[in-house]
């Protein structure tokens, strides 16, 4: 924003500069005389001067078309930093969407296997399945346990991400007292 306001200032004093400048001065003397017995001879002088930017071979309007193309580069630049901001914000925000869906799914999975390897190990207790089949059910379970670990940790860090996205710290940087940084 300050780049755009300093490019705004610099559009203005080219302007300033196209246009004609009027200077007046002043001057007013008192003459005392030979001896100091102070004469009534006063002087006194109104110089007023003009200067009219006649040609100078498109210099001002080459400054002013300048100082245009400044402010509308800064202006832009302002722009492009906002969406970029704006993009970041939504990135993050479907990002941690995402990594919240698949902890739902991974617990949903834990409660999945867990039914099944209580199913398999009846059925092993029965005489009805193979010691493989009970050990695939069991490593299934301890597949799904270690993927909720896993998209836990993906969805602290998309967290982290849209915190910082919104111009807020890490919740663990947080002091929990006070809600400042540690």
């Amino acid at each position: 924003k300050e780049q755009e306001k300093a490019a705004h200032s610099g559009v203005k004093a080219a302007w300033g500069a196209y246009l004609p400048q009027i200077v007046a001065v002043a001057d007013w003397q008192q003459n005392q005389g030979y001896n100091g017995m102070g004469t009534d001879d006063a002087i006194w002088q109104v110089t007023i001067q003009a200067k009219l930017p006649l040609w100078n071979g498109g210099r001002r309007r080459a400054n002013i078309s300048q100082a245009k193309a400044q402010r509308k580069a800064a202006k832009y630049q302002l722009q492009t930093q906002r969406d970029n901001a704006l993009a970041e914000i939504i990135s993050a925000r479907g990002a941690w969407n995402a990594a919240k869906a698949q902890y739902e799914a991974a617990v949903s999975a834990i409660k999945a296997s867990e039914e099944v390897t209580r199913i398999q190990t009846d059925r092993f207790d029965q005489g009805r399945l193979s010691a493989t089949d009970l050990v695939d059910a069991e490593a299934s379970l301890a597949f799904a346990r270690s993927e909720l670990t896993s998209s836990l940790a993906r969805w602290w860090k998309a967290d982290d991400s849209l915190r910082k996205a919104i111009g807020q710290p890490p919740f663990e940087y947080l002091d929990e007292t006070n809600d400042k940084i540690k």
